[in-house]
């Protein structure tokens, strides 16, 4: 998995979650500023395994 940093003609920045299967995995919202899209990945890989899972379908697990 890698994250890409893209910039839109704005000039607002966003990253993706590319998995090893060039999949989008996950988009973060737009930023103004570079820094706060790699603060945020920061946050993302430093919380991901502690996350919490709410499954709200009805479909048991496999």
């Amino acid at each position: 998995m890698r994250f890409v940093i893209l910039r839109n003609e704005s000039g607002k920045f966003w990253w993706r979650a590319v998995g090893n299967n060039n999949e989008i995995m996950a988009a973060s919202q737009m930023m103004e500023r570079k820094q706060s899209c790699l603060d945020s990945i920061a946050t993302v890989q430093r919380e991901a395994a502690k996350a919490e899972v709410v499954d709200k379908t009805d479909e048991p697990s496999s």
